[in-house]
């Protein structure tokens, strides 16, 4: 085998080598995805659960979080539908918006 050949073989190899390795990152990066996708499910439906259980013993909360300031208004606003307003800040919580979103739903039904 001369050094053309050898180094032709070296070079298919490490390309079968590392496209096997790159199926089995992406393989792995799916499944922590996936992983991902189904904790964040569960964590809003625990939400949903907690907000009907709320919506049950008339303790309703209503989470304001990003971008949002809470005013006076906003808490007189839901305090006369027996909601209370409790500010997050910034930070984003998709947990609270899908209990927020079963809260909204049911005072929808209230109107």
């Amino acid at each position: 085998m001369n050094k053309t050949n050898i180094f032709s073989t070296f070079i298919l190899s490490s390309a079968i080598l590392m496209s096997c390795f790159s199926c089995k990152k992406n393989a792995s990066t799916n499944s922590a995805t996936n992983n991902t996708i189904n904790a964040a499910d569960s964590m809003c439906l625990s939400y949903q659960e907690l907000a009907q259980k709320d919506i049950g013993n008339n303790t309703m909360k209503y989470y304001v979080f990003g971008m949002i300031t809470v005013t006076d208004s906003i808490v007189e606003k839901y305090a006369t539908m027996n909601v209370q307003v409790i500010s997050k800040n910034c930070a984003m919580y998709p947990e609270f918006a899908c209990y927020n979103k079963v809260i909204d739903n049911y005072l929808q039904s209230k109107k």
